[in-house]
């Protein structure tokens, strides 16, 4: 009888316990969770090295993918707005400057969601991310999408010299 009690107790306390390590165990820790996560990034106050760039993209991923999906239909339009602008700070700080090539690679999965989500959330998702880094960093990024531009010019401009051979 004694057994079956402290088998209870400690089913429950490892069931309550998982759900409170759990990011995604409920829209309130799913959201709290993901702000804490970019905001410790944000104020990291050293560079960060590939490998630990590498482990915080597995939570990233796993926040995207599974958290977001999963509680995507009960979130608020503010709390997806919030959310967005989240991703986009982290998604800026991993990448800087190559911020718009990284998210339209069309090769990557979770840059897919991303945009997709992005254009659902904002009207015009483009000047919501150049306002959010404005907001965030007070840069302007727009420089930096004018020299994506140009280099995909320039690339476009040699395949033609190329096939025309």
């Amino acid at each position: 009888m004694k057994i079956n009690i402290l088998f209870i107790l400690l089913v429950g306390i490892l069931a309550i316990s998982s759900c409170q390590l759990d990011p995604c165990a409920n829209k309130e820790k799913f959201l709290a969770s993901f702000d804490t996560f970019v905001e410790d990034i944000s104020e990291s106050e050293k560079e960060l090295t590939l490998e630990q760039w590498k482990k915080h993209d597995v939570k990233f991923k796993k926040f995207l993918e599974d958290c977001y999906v999963n509680h995507k239909e009960d979130l608020l339009a503010s709390e997806k707005k919030s959310f967005w602008a989240n991703t986009i700070r982290y998604y800026y700080e991993r990448h800087g400057n190559s911020f718009f090539a990284e998210l339209s690679d069309e090769t990557d999965p979770l840059a897919e969601l991303m945009e997709k989500e992005l254009s659902e959330v904002f009207n015009n998702p483009q000047e919501a991310i150049i306002a959010l880094v404005k907001e965030e960093y007070g840069e302007d990024i727009t420089q930096s999408i004018d020299k994506v531009v140009d280099e995909i010019k320039k690339l476009g401009e040699e395949l033609k010299d190329i096939f025309k051979k």
